[in-house]
């Protein structure tokens, strides 16, 4: 039995704030060092902060060029080595010259340290991700998109290029996805691009190099992180033209194709929430399709949605660009009125406890939310 009955209503309330330079919209990433719990968020000011998540402390702040707009990762050893690695994109972007960048630092309990920097020609404003082979700790890799149409895959204890190539259909946005491994002890990654074409492809990784699968043109432009369903092989592709397209994992085969909006762009990433996919919509609806694309609810919200959802105790928490933070049911009931942070909201609610989350906002300001039952 779910610890929230779906007949109580649910509140939020702030636990706290910290100040950064500009506009928080990236993801943080929370890095636990025994019982201390360490948040490591930055802002469009290329300040990244380092926060003890207990105590409300800032431990230390480093400052990188240009903007921080992609998600944060990291990579934490399983061995005793305290240090992990965490991953910043950043870019640059004048009327003469764009350009995208990777900043690796170790962590600690104290703070950031510098490991490498990897320049890039491109706008990095996707999240790098990183991917580990089986049994080999220290086959650590990285996977990274860029805005000049190229995709990047580095050693990430060294930032050494392994490989790099284009012709994956143009610029890219939406983060690389990982697929779930097969016995080739190969990764497949689908990378979605943000051009005209809307290519999709799916790329094999090995140790040093990589190699396309398939690839199909879906032609509407993909700034959504592709999902998988859980337990199938069907992959959920959002499109700026308001079609969800059910994509076969194996062949790339269009499967279904479900419209929800009246040609209203989709930027939120799809999540998911047991056997569904829920994702936001520029019409203010929030949404949950099942793997046939068969829509099973709908929450409108009045305003556009870039947030994607966090799934928390039988909850989904997403919030709206104009501030607002919604709580419903994983079945689309409501629960309780819109927290709001009155300012414009375009990154995603990060689970810290059972509880809490962690959201960036327009304010200029990383925020703690606590989840309450009335």
């Amino acid at each position: 039995m779910s610890k929230y009955n779906n007949d109580k209503t649910c509140s939020l309330l702030k636990v706290w704030e910290v100040p950064m330079l500009m506009c928080v919209d990236s993801c943080p990433v929370v890095i636990r060092f025994g019982i201390k719990m360490i948040v490591v968020c930055a802002s469009q000011g290329g300040d990244i902060a380092c926060i003890d998540a207990h105590k409300n402390l800032v431990l230390h702040r480093t400052l990188v060029r240009g903007k921080v707009e992609g998600d944060l990762s990291f990579v934490q050893p399983q061995s005793q080595n305290p240090r992990v690695l965490v991953f910043v994109p950043s870019y640059v972007s004048t009327s003469q010259n764009s350009k995208g960048c990777i900043h690796s630092f170790f962590l600690d309990e104290n703070g950031l340290t510098q490991a490498w920097v990897h320049d890039n020609d491109g706008e990095i404003k996707n999240k790098v991700v990183p991917f580990q082979f089986e049994n080999s700790e220290n086959c650590v890799r990285l996977v990274s998109g860029s805005f000049d149409g190229y995709l990047s895959y580095f050693d990430a204890a060294t930032g050494e290029v392994l490989c790099r190539r284009n012709g994956l259909g143009g610029a890219i946005k939406a983060d690389p996805c990982l697929l779930p491994r097969d016995c080739t002890n190969e990764q497949k990654v689908l990378v979605a691009s943000c051009s005209w074409k809307g290519s999709v492809t799916c790329v094999s990784f090995s140790a040093d190099s990589f190699k396309y699968l398939w690839s199909l043109d879906l032609w509407t432009a993909i700034y959504s992180t592709p999902e998988i369903f859980s337990g199938t092989n069907v992959i959920a592709t959002c499109g700026i033209d308001g079609n969800v397209r059910g994509l076969d994992v194996d062949s790339g085969e269009i499967k279904w194709c479900t419209t929800t909006t009246e040609d209203r762009p989709i930027f939120s990433k799809c999540r998911q929430s047991g056997r569904y996919i829920v994702f936001g919509s520029h019409d203010g609806s929030f949404r949950c399709i099942d793997a046939n694309g068969i829509i099973q609810w709908q929450k409108k919200v009045n305003s556009p949605i870039l947030s994607s959802a966090l799934a928390s105790n039988e909850k989904l928490v997403f919030a709206d660009i104009s501030g607002k933070v919604h709580v419903i049911g994983v079945n689309g009931e409501p629960s309780g009125s819109p927290f709001s942070l009155e300012a414009e909201i375009f990154g995603n609610p990060t689970q810290i406890h059972v509880n809490q989350m962690l959201i960036g906002c327009r304010d200029s300001k990383l925020h703690l939310l606590q989840l309450s039952q009335k």
